[in-house]
């Protein structure tokens, strides 16, 4: 057990996903949103979600393989997406105070689910 844990490369592998998650974030803020006019049209939880992050999820979810991959994409997956796309935020820059009454998420950035 030692041996294998000496084997391991944890830096590279934390290298590896920080580069991912740095690709996917930069999708996600790139990324035009979602705009509620007063219905949900029939694609909208599709079309919310930059394709960096299905991606990323759907590879979480369903393994690696891109052979394995179907071409539509999961409630499950959409779900998952939706909820970190809702999450997510830009790092304060450190001279700037964030107020505690400032919300967790991004309104610009908000996708169908929580609506």
């Amino acid at each position: 057990m030692l041996k294998q844990a000496m084997e391991t490369d944890y830096e590279g592998d934390a290298l590896i996903l920080a580069k991912a998650a740095r690709i996917v974030r930069e999708d996600i803020f790139r990324s035009c949103g979602f705009n509620f006019s007063g219905s949900f049209p029939p694609d909208c939880q599709k079309n919310s979600v930059p394709a960096n992050l299905k991606s990323m999820v759907t590879m979480l979810m369903k393994g690696a393989d891109l052979k394995d991959q179907d071409c539509t994409d999961s409630q499950a997956c959409l779900t998952a997406s939706q909820i970190i796309l809702f999450n997510c935020k830009k790092r304060a820059r450190r001279d700037k105070q964030i107020p505690s009454s400032r919300s967790r998420h991004s309104l610009e950035i908000e996708p169908p689910l929580p609506l």
